[in-house]
């Protein structure tokens, strides 16, 4: 402590009610005080230095104001970018939708086409099998018409003839003549002949 603060001290009469002057405790009393100051000194100098890093309500207003622009600037730059290519992708689906109706509208033509060429083809084929089938049919029917027809005359001939050989032999054997059997077989063409 400094001289001249003891000195002052020493001649300020202390109020004691026991009677006594100075108290010999105040000087520790004072160091503790001195020290407590010097402390305390140290302790509001750090509290200034954080405290100009600390903004007051006026910095954090206007750092509010700047980020709520910032945050409006960015949603309406991401709203119109989501926008572009909301647009950018309905085009493109629009132009593949179109290409591939239009190519199911050329595959489904060439596939009609194909399947129209094939009916055409099955039914000349049918056609044909049909034609040769029925050429078949009468070509039979036509063989078996004559066929039937020489076989009916064939009979019929061989009938007559031997319907006319019996009864020329019948006329003979009631004319009284006595035929040989052979000399019979021989009239009875002639008689068969004979209108």
């Amino acid at each position: 402590m400094n001289d001249e603060v003891r000195k002052m001290m020493n001649s300020v009469p202390v109020l004691s009610f026991d009677g006594g002057g100075y108290d010999g405790r105040m000087e520790a009393r004072i160091a503790k005080l001195e020290e407590f100051a010097a402390d305390a000194k140290q302790r509001l100098v750090k509290i200034d230095s954080r405290l100009e890093n600390v903004s007051d309500k006026n910095d954090i207003k206007a750092l509010t104001t700047t980020l709520s622009a910032d945050i409006k600037a960015l949603t309406a730059i991401l709203s119109s970018d989501v926008k572009a290519a909301s647009a950018s992708l309905a085009a493109k689906i629009k132009t593949h939708r179109a290409d591939v109706t239009s190519d199911l509208k050329v595959a489904a033509a060439a596939t009609q086409s194909a399947i129209d060429q094939k009916a055409s083809e099955l039914r000349v084929e049918s056609q044909k099998s049909t034609t040769e089938i029925t050429r078949w049919i009468l070509a039979t029917v036509v063989s078996l018409f004559l066929g039937f027809a020489g076989l009916f005359f064939a009979m019929n001939n061989a009938a007559k003839t031997a319907t006319s050989a019996l009864a020329a032999s019948q006329q003979s054997s009631s004319a009284g003549s006595h035929q040989t059997p052979s000399a019979a077989a021989a009239a009875a063409p002639r008689a068969a002949s004979k209108p």
